[in-house]
């Protein structure tokens, strides 16, 4: 079971999101924006944040960004319906500023619950396999 921080100012992507990851017994919180993830993980810790991009006050970009100077969250998953900053693809900036794994909206359930699968395992120890 993981601690996983929904940020998604859409209630209705971060309900679904929720239940999808509840029914795969998840610990599940929400953040309507990055500066009330930020807010929330200063008194609380999660082992995976998955972050929408577009957001108003603190976007997702900048979450991101602040996580990973800051050291607060391992593992990060950018979630985007699309967009581009300077010419580039939101989801490649997202990678490159330090998500782990990047998913493009829609994504099915199946996405996002190996994708969180993945970073989870990936913290357990050293890939079998070598990779």
């Amino acid at each position: 079971m993981a601690r996983i921080l929904i940020v998604d100012d859409d209630e209705a992507i971060r309900t679904s999101l929720r239940k999808t990851l509840e029914r795969a017994a998840h610990a599940v919180f929400g953040a309507m924006d990055g500066a009330a993830a930020l807010r929330f993980l200063a008194a609380n810790s999660v082992d995976v944040v998955i972050t929408d991009l577009y957001m108003p006050d603190v976007d997702g970009l900048e979450l991101i960004g602040r996580l990973r100077r800051e050291g607060t969250v391992e593992r990060i998953i950018a979630v985007t319906g699309g967009g581009q900053v300077a010419g580039q693809n939101l989801l490649t900036v997202a990678k490159v500023l330090g998500a782990d794994v990047t998913l493009a909206k829609p994504f099915t359930r199946e996405q996002l619950l190996e994708a969180v699968d993945q970073l989870m395992n990936k913290a357990s120890g050293p890939d079998p396999k070598g990779a």
